[in-house]
């Protein structure tokens, strides 16, 4: 490799990296927007990387990520009514959305997706899953049962086709499909914590 690749090969890879903060902090900005309240950057952080980690948002970036949360959070804030709140009550929300409001908030709408996915199979998560949040981890208190009601569903889904069909497609046309599998990976982390 001569100096010339070499130095159009840290080029990219800086550009790249310049994108990817710029796509974060673009997200921070929006959601703090939406939510009206300062987030600390470690929530935000952990929210946003959770996201991107686990491709709720279709792809694996911080762009995706953003919109991904701001969606959550427009959505939460019409069902909850925040616009109705009094000052007391909105003062209480914006505490716990500062904490670990943003990853509950996220696994709320990770729900409905793996949800919808699995709309043919008659299972309504909300019923099963006992989903929690703190500051920093979104996990289940309850993964082995979650598993046992699942596991003939998740036996008749192809994952590797699946995630074969969602690289060469639209990310967003499987975020149903990212969400049961970030599903999958907390009744798994969950199994782990308690073995």
């Amino acid at each position: 490799m001569t100096n010339l690749e070499k130095e159009l090969q840290d080029a990219n890879k800086l550009i790249k990296e310049l994108r990817e903060e710029n796509d974060y902090k673009e997200a921070y900005i929006k959601i703090l927007q939406i939510a009206e309240t300062n987030i600390l950057p470690c929530e935000m952080a952990n929210a946003l990387n959770f996201i991107k980690d686990n491709r709720l948002g279709g792809y694996a970036n911080y762009f995706c990520a953003g919109e991904y949360l701001e969606e959550a959070l427009i959505n939460y804030f019409e069902e909850c009514g925040i616009d109705n709140l009094d000052f007391t009550s909105r003062d209480n929300f914006n505490a716990w959305l500062r904490c670990e409001g943003l990853l509950a908030i996220v696994g709320d709408k990770m729900l409905k997706e793996a949800n919808a996915f699995l709309d043919d199979e008659a299972i309504n998560l909300f019923d099963l899953v006992d989903l929690r949040s703190d500051s920093t981890n979104l996990y289940l208190q309850n993964g082995e049962e979650v598993e046992e009601k699942l596991k003939p569903f998740i036996k008749k889904i192809d994952f590797k086709r699946l995630d074969i069909e969602a690289e060469k497609a639209f990310g967003s046309d499987f975020e149903g499909y990212f969400a049961l599998k970030c599903l999958v990976k907390l009744i798994n982390e969950c199994k782990e914590r308690n073995a």
